[in-house]
């Protein structure tokens, strides 16, 4: 038995314990290199996470959720820090802490044998360190480079423009912090210093330019306007809760003068578009409803002519949009009654769907300030005497002429005659 053991493990005792220590350097030297493929693993995790204005407690617990790591803090550490609000994909993991930790005054350090991760508060020092500079290049869409471009450090003043071929050049105190890529007509970009800044793909914004506006017998596209039309949706009318059309206008329409000519409640504005064109003539516009022209003179039953205002029998939650036509492509469309500008209004028409119901109410009310004082029937009737009484004298001199009721209503001799002839 003894000889097959040795035959088995090899032969004598000092051959034995030779190989046993070659086992075990092999071991050791395994274990490590595991061990270091574990750190380095650990190292490079990458994290995507979305926080907007959540406390920093919440996001450590969702740090701790997607990382595996345990923090180990103090509790009070957290009671003066601000929210968090980031969004980042495949972010490095030291980058994110930063993100969260750095801002908030607070220091980490992982360790990685025993997966957690020690928060307590930064100690400040003097930082005599040169800020970092990065470069980068901002491209829309089609991979063309993006003049003009304002690329800012998050928090910060620190700001820089892109060149003619979208490149920039920007100093950051650390590769933790925001950069924000902002020009009108393309969508603002948030992006970590940290990240790859070779290309930063800008996308264009939305300008409404295939927005439908109401032009005289039609409607064309917002974009193929050359006149100068202004707009007001029923949204902004709704908001403002008014008794009247025309009083929608005041302040929201430019070139539009609007304003109130009377102290009468319910009474109409007076509406100029680009002025008044005339001093004593009507420079009211035309007003277009639904594509019915309305005129601003009634006729009454003896013939004569009054003025009136075509938007006092129209309510205001029944209007869909409302349009100003301000130049000459008004009189090119309605000729010389549209001299003073068009007002446009397109009421809300059936849509398809299900039924809805909506109920609005406003209710109001209205008293004179100040009373004028009036006669009663004695008062009145003693002034009116005294006038004609002073009216007699001044027309029959000092003769004691008086408006009595004697004069005015003096004995009258009636009676009839009557002539026959009678020829032969």
């Amino acid at each position: 038995m003894y000889k097959l053991f040795t035959s088995i493990i090899g032969g004598d005792r000092s051959c034995i314990a030779f190989k046993l220590l070659r086992v075990m350097k092999i071991t050791i030297i395994l274990l490590t290199v595991l061990m270091v493929h574990v750190h380095a693993s650990g190292l490079a995790q990458t994290i995507t996470l979305k926080a907007d204005n959540i406390p920093l407690k919440e996001v450590i617990v969702q740090l701790q959720n997607k990382t595996g790591y345990n923090f180990i803090f103090n509790s009070e550490l957290l009671n003066s820090t601000k929210p968090i609000t980031l969004n980042v994909s495949n972010a490095p993991i030291e980058s994110v802490f930063k993100i969260c930790f750095n801002r908030n005054g607070l220091s980490f350090v992982i360790n990685e044998d025993e997966g957690t991760v020690v928060l307590s508060k930064s100690i400040s020092k003097t930082n005599n360190n040169v800020a970092e500079t990065i470069r980068g290049t901002v491209t829309d869409e089609k991979g063309d480079g993006i003049p003009g471009v304002s690329v800012t450090v998050k928090g910060t003043k620190t700001v820089t423009i892109t060149n003619n071929n979208g490149a920039f050049t920007i100093n950051v105190p650390d590769k933790a912090v925001t950069l924000v890529f902002s020009i009108v007509g393309y969508q603002s970009k948030e992006v970590l210093a940290s990240a790859d800044l070779s290309k930063i793909v800008l996308k264009e914004t939305d300008t409404r330019l295939d927005e439908v506006i109401v032009v005289g017998y039609g409607t064309q596209k917002r974009s193929d306007l050359t006149a100068p039309i202004s707009s007001l949706s029923a949204k902004a009318i709704e908001e403002r809760g008014l008794n009247r059309v025309d009083q929608a206008l005041v302040g929201q329409l430019a070139g539009v003068n609007v304003k109130q000519t009377t102290g009468l409640p319910g009474k109409g504005f007076s509406i100029q578009v680009r002025g008044s064109g005339s001093i004593s003539a009507n420079t009211e516009p035309l007003y277009v409803i639904d594509g019915f022209p309305l005129g601003q003179t009634t006729t009454d039953v003896s013939g004569g002519f009054s003025g009136g205002n075509a938007l006092d029998n129209i309510n205001p939650d029944d209007i869909e949009s409302i349009e100003v036509l301000k130049d000459a492509a008004a009189a090119a469309i309605y000729g010389s009654r549209a001299s003073n500008g068009v007002v446009m209004i397109t009421t809300k028409k059936g849509q398809v769907g299900k039924t809805k119901i909506q109920f609005s109410s406003s209710v109001g009310a209205t008293n004179i300030t100040r009373k004028v004082d009036v006669l009663n029937g004695d008062e009145w009737i003693d002034r009116a005497t005294e006038m004609i009484n002073a009216a007699y004298v001044a027309a029959y001199g000092s003769r004691g002429a008086t408006a009595a009721d004697d004069e005015a209503k003096r004995i009258s001799i009636i009676g009839t005659r009557n002539v026959a002839y009678v020829l032969d």
